[in-house]
């Protein structure tokens, strides 16, 4: 058996992290001034350049910021499953049957979204990702 997902990355707002504007809303959006993202794909975690940090800003108070909602995207994530299955008759009634079944066989590091506060400890950076490769084996007998 297999499966295989391919999705694009999740939307990305990215927030002043504080009521900038003064309105009363505690997750104003920043200001973009340059290109959002590092340009370099990250291989392992903490991945630090996903975005590109020097290119956002606080709004100045009393403003709002000028980046739109769900404009960026997070890392897009590929996965493949496999499994594979044995069965063997033992007797006229009983059969055995064995199962292999492994996720994310390829082993892809699979990025979760980078922090999007720009106020916030580590802005931009991912610091986390999908599972690694799991396999697991199981023996069934049936009669």
């Amino acid at each position: 058996t297999g499966l295989v997902t391919l999705q694009s990355g999740a939307p990305l707002t990215i927030l002043a992290g504080s009521d900038r504007s003064q309105t009363g809303l505690s997750n104003d959006r920043a200001v973009i001034s340059g290109p959002a993202y590092g340009g370099t794909y990250c291989t392992t975690a903490p991945c630090v350049n996903y975005l590109n940090v020097s290119s956002f800003s606080l709004p100045a108070t009393g403003t709002f910021g000028n980046v739109g909602k769900g404009v960026l995207t997070g890392p897009g994530l590929i996965n493949v499953d496999a499994g594979f299955v044995k069965g063997v008759a033992v007797r006229e009634h009983v059969n055995l049957q064995f199962r292999v079944e492994f996720f994310n066989i390829m082993n892809r590091a699979n990025f979760n979204n980078p922090t999007t506060s720009v106020s916030g400890a580590g802005f931009g950076t991912i610091r986390s990702a999908g599972d690694p490769r799991i396999g697991q084996a199981a023996l069934k007998l049936t009669f």
